[in-house]
């Protein structure tokens, strides 16, 4: 005996230990034993009050019919909700069950494997939390205290007003957390997360004991691979007043809150280091989660819980999406009967239908982009392609299933007609995809960019002594100009000791001169003389060589820039073993009259115009065509864009004729860039007169490499996720 046969032949009846109580315009069924929860609208609670005493599905559809005579419901509609009730054991029968235990458990329910299809969310068993929420009833009663959240309010404004006032060392400091790469920044976010998560779910918890729900499970939930807690609170919606149900939901919000001008107080307080960069991401994690997560009603966390209670629709989710595709479902079937009324507009519901289901889809696309690039920095690629190749493969068993649920059953006709009609839904569907996919627009690469002069050159000390400045860093300067000279007290002596020799051998020979005229003889005396002349002279210009070499000049016009900043430690030393004799760079006020050793850089002098430099990847480089238009947004200047195009792109590792300079701005933007081969690309900005494009300057570039279909994107960041080709 089959399950319908056993429901039809059998006498039903709900179990009599079922708990049912309003919630507004639903019913809320709480099962005792399981501690599960299901939402009923009017017509299922009609059906499951009326099951109170035993009857036959003839008697119940009877009963139906006439307290809801427009509806028009047949024996097997009736039929179908008594097997949902039978499959979540809320319904018994006079008849002995011929369908065995292992059948009952598979009914309904997804194979055992299913879960292993959805790594992205993975839920461990929990514990009853009931001792603990008693102990923590005192914290919960001071928190949603009306004393306590004036106090918060008041907080928060004074927090925010400081906050404003330091905007400038805020975003400075968001900036830096944007760099996950870094291991220490990446370790900080986690933790970020799994402390506002956990208080997060606390908050619901406490709000359920407080409001006078119940909550018996608490466990751990593997979000995104991340630890997080997870709270059962389904109890709330056994709550008679919506306004508690509404406290309940919002609860773990109101925890963050909290918890946001906590971390914000924190971080306006602490001195730079780990505990304050962890207060800023708990800031983050604090806020930006709760208006993209748990606030949008367009995903199942608190905003939509409260936003179907408000609208009164049970099962949202559900009721929207029945909407949606209900039609089309039953066209394919070949059901002729009337659909049943839709609780609320059924225009409304499925536009929230579409719009819940195109943002969740971009939300799961970004959570294995991010997932998978972490893992992948980390050294786990492998785990990562498997979780991206887990998730796809239940998506598209997921659509499978759904495609199951239509499939042709019954008499041969109705089954031909069914798989004609589900042919031509597929078809339309296929049209529609490629029609969405065909959709073109403008193909861009984003990268983090430098601005860099045109044309410059280093200085470099090209021989040791002491540092004599001549200019500052930030002057202009003209070729040949004097920079700084490097005195050496021993070559100023022995070069006045040359001069002293020339003189008095000058002096001598023209005296022996002068008197030659009346002695013959003391022209051998000048003869042995000037060899001794000629030689000083040498030796006096060869000395003022080495003198000019001291002497920095700017081989360029331009601007005088520093190098790379050195830092004085107290290990340093020098090569020979001597502690350093300067810090930061040559020409900084402190360090005229230092010691700088031959070979070390002075300055860099920039000449006239700007560039732009921008690391790509290996898969994006391969896009960008010489000429393409770049766009290059500076953080100094949120508002204001630069244009310009693509001069060059060369293999960033394998150009060996940079400069030191250029080799550590690549490192500097190497950071966001997966590790291997990268391509350095030049850009010359088409007016670079503007004040903010100076040497040093950091912003972000976009790269416009033609028009791309929207499945061109799609197929192409499928290739870089998973490496297929």
């Amino acid at each position: 005996m089959n399950r319908a046969a056993w429901l039809t032949n059998g006498r039903l009846r709900a179990r009599r230990d079922l708990l049912l109580s309003a919630s507004g315009e639903a019913t809320v069924v709480k099962d005792p034993l399981s501690l599960e929860y299901f939402r009923l609208g009017d017509r299922e609670r009609f059906l499951l009050e009326t099951l109170r005493e035993p009857m036959t599905i003839g008697e119940l559809t009877r009963r139906f019919q006439g307290r809801f005579p427009n509806e028009r419901a047949t024996g097997a509609q009736v039929l179908g909700f008594c097997a949902s009730l039978y499959d979540c054991d809320l319904l018994q029968s006079d008849q002995p069950s011929a369908v065995s235990a292992a059948t009952q458990r598979a009914v309904g329910q997804s194979p055992w494997w299913a879960p292993a299809l959805n790594p992205l969310a993975i839920r461990l068993p929990g514990f009853d939390p009931t001792r603990l929420l008693h102990w923590l009833t005192p914290l919960g009663r001071l928190l949603f205290s009306r004393g306590f959240a004036a106090t918060l309010l008041i907080a928060a404004i004074m927090v925010g007003v400081t906050l404003v006032g330091r905007a400038e060392e805020l975003a400075l400091e968001l900036r830096r957390l944007l760099d996950l790469f870094d291991p220490s920044h990446a370790a900080l976010a986690v933790a970020a997360v799994v402390i506002a998560k956990a208080w997060h779910e606390l908050g619901h918890a406490l709000a359920c004991r407080r409001m006078g729900a119940e909550c018996h499970e608490v466990g751990v939930l593997l979000l995104a691979l991340m630890p997080c807690l997870y709270c059962d609170a389904s109890d709330a919606w056994t709550l008679p007043s919506r306004w508690r149900r509404t406290l309940v939901a919002l609860a773990g919000v109101y925890f963050e809150l909290i918890l946001s001008v906590a971390a914000a107080a924190a971080w306006l307080v602490l001195a730079p280091g780990p505990t304050r960069v962890l207060a800023l991401y708990l800031v983050g994690v604090a806020s930006v989660s709760t208006l993209l997560v748990n606030l949008n009603p367009l995903l199942r966390f608190d905003g939509y819980y409260v936003l179907a209670d408000l609208w009164g629709v049970a099962n949202l989710h559900q009721a929207s999406r029945e909407t949606l595709w209900g039609p089309v479902r039953r066209w394919i079937r070949g059901e002729m009967r009337p659909p049943e009324p839709a609780p609320a507009s059924p225009w409304l519901l499925a536009l929230y239908a579409l719009a819940s289901t195109v943002y969740g889809w971009g939300l799961l696309a970004v959570i294995l982009w991010v997932t998978h690039l972490a893992l992948t920095d980390a050294g786990f690629r492998a785990a990562g392609d498997l979780v991206v190749a887990l998730t796809l493969t239940g998506v598209v068993f997921g659509m499978v299933r759904a495609l199951a649920a239509v499939t042709p059953k019954g008499p041969h006709g109705r089954a031909l007609g069914i798989s004609l009609r589900l042919g031509v839904a597929v078809v339309l569907g296929l049209v529609a995809l490629w029609g969405i996919a065909s959709i073109s627009f403008d193909q861009t690469l984003h990268s983090v960019c430098r601005v860099e002069s045109q044309s410059f050159a280093d200085v470099v000390a090209r021989s040791s002594g002491v540092l004599s400045h001549r200019v500052r860093y930030g002057d202009v300067v003209e070729p040949g100009q004097l920079l700084a000279e490097l005195e050496d007290a021993d070559a100023r002596l022995r070069r006045l000791e040359l001069l002293e020799r020339e003189a008095s051998l000058e002096a001598q020979i023209n005296g022996l001169r002068t008197r030659s005229q009346r002695d013959a003889r003391l022209l051998a005396e000048i003869a042995r003389l000037e060899p001794m002349r000629s030689e000083t002279r040498r030796q006096l210009r060869s000395h003022d060589e080495l003198t000019e070499r001291r002497r920095l000049r700017a081989p360029i016009a331009g601007r005088v820039d520093p190098p790379a900043q050195r830092t004085a430690t107290a290990d340093a030393e020098t090569p020979d073993g001597d502690l350093p004799t300067w810090s930061g760079a040559p020409l900084d006020p402190a360090n005229d009259g230092c010691w700088l050793e031959a070979g070390e850089p002075l300055c860099r002098v920039a000449g006239a115009g700007v560039r732009v430099v921008l690391l790509l990847s290996e898969d994006d480089s391969g896009l960008v065509r010489l000429g393409a238009p770049v766009r290059v947004a500076l953080d100094r200047a949120p508002g204001e864009t630069f244009q310009g195009e693509v001069t060059s792109v060369a293999l960033a590792a394998a150009d060996a004729d940079l400069a030191d300079p250029e080799r550590r701005v690549e490192e500097g933007l190497r950071g966001p860039l997966e590790r291997g081969a990268t391509y350095r690309l030049t850009v010359e900005l088409s007016g670079d007169s503007s004040p903010l494009l100076q040497p040093g300057a950091i912003g972000q570039a976009r790269v416009v490499t033609g028009r791309e279909t929207l499945g061109g994107w799609l197929a192409r960041w499928l290739r870089r996720l998973v490496r297929l080709a």
